[in-house]
């Protein structure tokens, strides 16, 4: 009778597993896994998510409904096969990233689970404007680039021009208006976003010579600062 004992034993593991993955409701577990392409990321850099989702017996499967937030904003996974999906994200910032999955199946217990990356900050790392002006007859040119790595918009800039007088706006998409501090110029179309660049044309009375500008977003806190001469 040794086989038998064995085989009671047997029985009672597997008894013992399955009501493990069985819940009072009659629910299975479904069990989630996020993990990443590297262990350690830069500011700058590319990151893939790998999500998983299995049953009680390792099985890959899908869930009836996905909820992904990153950095507390939904987004959306795409699949890559049964069970298996991924996010790529932006390039990183100085911050932490978080991606954070929510699902649901029928028959099974909803599973959540969160994965941060904190990003080693590059010497490059910092949220700065860039800026050129050059002058072509009576345009003004002035392009302005926001750093790839920057966190925020710029919506608006602020001109103090040496040696002339702003008339107008030749580019659209930007507005002007006058304060005690200078010339104010706001966009209306679309903001300057990180890693974005975007020249704006101004129509000008007098020979500028340098330019004193301030970039700020949204909330009209300022990013950035400048001195910057006009190149003929």
């Amino acid at each position: 009778m040794f086989w038998h004992k064995h085989f009671v034993v047997i029985c009672s593991m597997f008894l013992l597993l399955v009501s493990n993955s069985i819940d009072a409701a009659g629910e299975e577990s479904m069990y989630l896994s996020i993990t990443t392409d590297k262990k350690l990321y830069y500011t700058g850099d590319i990151a893939v998510y790998t999500v998983n989702f299995r049953d009680s017996k390792g099985k890959l499967i899908d869930p009836d409904l996905i909820r992904a937030t990153y950095d507390s904003q939904f987004v959306e996974l795409q699949k890559v096969s049964d069970g298996v999906y991924k996010y790529v994200t932006k390039r990183l910032t100085q911050r932490d990233h978080q991606l954070g999955v929510y699902a649901e199946k029928e028959g099974y217990r909803f599973v959540q689970q969160s994965l941060t990356i904190r990003p080693v900050v590059t010497s490059d790392g910092r949220n700065n404007v860039k800026a050129t002006a050059v002058e072509q007859g009576q345009l003004l040119k002035i392009r302005f680039m926001n750093n790839i790595l920057s966190e925020r918009d710029i919506y608006k800039i602020r001109l103090v021009l040496v040696g002339a007088n702003v008339e107008s706006v030749a580019s659209s998409g930007w507005i002007k208006t006058t304060s005690q501090f200078g010339i104010d110029l706001k966009s209306v179309k679309g903001a300057i976003g990180p890693g974005d660049r975007q020249t704006i044309n101004l129509l000008v009375d007098g020979k500028a010579t340098m330019i004193v500008w301030s970039a700020y977003d949204l909330r009209g806190k300022r990013i950035d600062t400048g001195v910057e001469k006009v190149l003929a």
